[in-house]
């Protein structure tokens, strides 16, 4: 099984060269509310983060897309022994969960 990420429509690249730790991601599938794709990466605490808070995300397994959201938290973490950042996408509905309803 062959992952691949887009971020905002880039290029296609692994999970290895984005430096995402497999391991850590996490699918969360829930009906109607957001569903929510978390994970790591081994960084530096200083270093610019892969995606930031708003960017468009796209899991591809396949060549099939799996998953798809907006970055909606990437907070930099670090103690004695490792330092990193944690990301957060969250699916379609977030969108309708944060947009505030208008009448036009």
């Amino acid at each position: 099984m062959a992952w691949t990420i887009k971020i905002n429509n880039g290029s296609t690249k692994t999970p290895e060269q984005l430096g995402i730790i497999e391991d850590s991601m996490t699918d969360t599938r829930t009906s109607q509310a957001a569903d929510i794709l978390e994970f790591s990466t081994v960084a530096e605490i200083d270093s610019n983060p892969i995606m930031g808070y708003g960017d468009s995300f796209q899991l591809y397994r396949d060549g099939v897309k799996y998953f798809e959201g907006t970055c909606t938290s990437n907070p930099s973490q670090g103690t004695a022994d490792s330092e990193g950042i944690s990301y957060t996408v969250a699916g379609p509905w977030y969108l309708l969960e944060t947009t505030a309803y208008t009448q036009v």
